[in-house]
């Protein structure tokens, strides 16, 4: 895919697990293309996320490249992501550098919220599980709110799920 073929495509009701999927890859895609210097995504184990769709991980290639990028994941464990997600885990070897992952497993599953946050523009909240309902946050307030959040379980976290795994 040539660079100005990377393009996001208009934003879609969060009403489904497909419509969860798809505006993920949007969201990094518009992230991309928007120049966003740090992707955060959460979730309790990322078991639904699209990790290993090839356009996500185009678009997060094409994000990693630029310079002064961080992307954080926080979740409360990261049991299954190698085994589930193959391409996505050896996306984070090879952008290791720039990807930081992180684990706060003394929170729940219910207290652990599903989040994208890209700045105000490319920020995605998944509400109900059972449902697939979520919604974009719109507002920069709404944002930052969420921001906090999660800056305070950073503060309870580790760092988890490393990029390899050194053996004796």
């Amino acid at each position: 895919m040539a660079e100005e073929q990377l393009v996001p495509a208009p934003r879609a009701p969060l009403d489904s697990r497909r419509a969860f999927r798809e505006q993920v890859v949007k969201a990094v895609v518009g992230a991309a293309i928007d120049g966003r210097r740090e992707i955060i995504w959460v979730d309790a184990d990322f078991a639904d996320w699209p990790l290993d769709d090839p356009h996500l991980l185009d678009a997060m290639t094409r994000w990693a490249r630029r310079p002064e990028r961080k992307f954080l994941m926080l979740a409360r464990r990261y049991d299954d992501v190698a085994r589930r997600h193959p391409r996505f885990t050896q996306w984070r070897r090879t952008w290791s550098h720039r990807v930081e992952c992180r684990s706060a497993p003394e929170l729940s599953d219910q207290e652990m919220p599903t989040l994208m946050l890209a700045g105000d523009l490319y920020s995605l909240q998944l509400l109900d599980h059972q449902r697939w309902h979520g919604r974009w946050l719109d507002d920069e307030a709404e944002f930052k709110a969420w921001r906090e959040v999660v800056d305070a379980v950073l503060q309870r976290s580790d760092v988890d799920f490393p990029a390899n795994n050194l053996g004796l």
